[in-house]
């Protein structure tokens, strides 16, 4: 009983003190370096190279049946935008880190939806992970 409440309690800490923590945990166990949702954005950080997240976005957003009106990838950058109105277009945007790590920022709409940033990093994980 003891042991169960101090980890409990450990859980409830972490929690109160920050979500990021929480978040890069969970991250972690399904492949993914880490990931927060913050002000809208969903921050994803992959273990993969820029080209192949770029490339796993562009199918999972396919796959999703989402069109894309912008697609655009430089070196170190890129950036996916779906058409829609302002209020349920999509916006993904590439950050390179190193050659085997890939930021990815996801907004759904001009507020954000954080259930729909979810199910796209999911889907793109299983784009970069499991095909």
């Amino acid at each position: 009983m003891c042991k169960k409440f101090c980890i409990l309690a450990v859980m409830i800490s972490i929690v109160l003190s920050s979500c990021a923590p929480v978040a890069f945990i969970g991250g972690a166990a399904i492949g993914l370096g880490g990931y927060k949702y913050y002000d809208g954005k969903l921050v994803v950080i992959y273990p993969a190279s820029l080209e192949k997240t770029f490339d796993a976005s562009i199918s999972a957003m396919e796959n999703l049946e989402y069109q894309i009106y912008e697609r655009q990838r430089k070196l170190t950058s890129g950036k996916i935008v779906t058409t829609g109105s302002i209020k349920d277009q999509i916006k993904l945007s590439f950050k390179y880190h190193s050659v085997e790590e890939t930021e990815v920022t996801i907004r759904v709409g001009l507020m954000g939806d954080e259930a729909a940033s979810n199910k796209i990093k999911d889907k793109i994980s299983d784009y970069l992970f499991n095909k």
